[in-house]
């Protein structure tokens, strides 16, 4: 089985022509919302955006 040597082989089965970019939008969506909304729950923790009336 020649393919198994055959290091391009894998290279291209890992890296597609032409690339996937709507999977990768999806990907890359997916990551902002999760940072933002990481972000959003890191000052919501501390308090950030927070008014205390007297």
């Amino acid at each position: 089985m020649a393919e198994y040597r055959d290091y391009g082989f894998h290279w291209r089965v890992l890296v597609p022509r032409p690339v996937p970019w709507p999977l990768l939008t999806i990907l890359g969506y997916g990551a902002v919302i999760g940072a933002v909304s990481a972000v959003v729950e890191v000052l919501r923790r501390v308090g950030v955006g927070r008014v205390d009336f007297p």
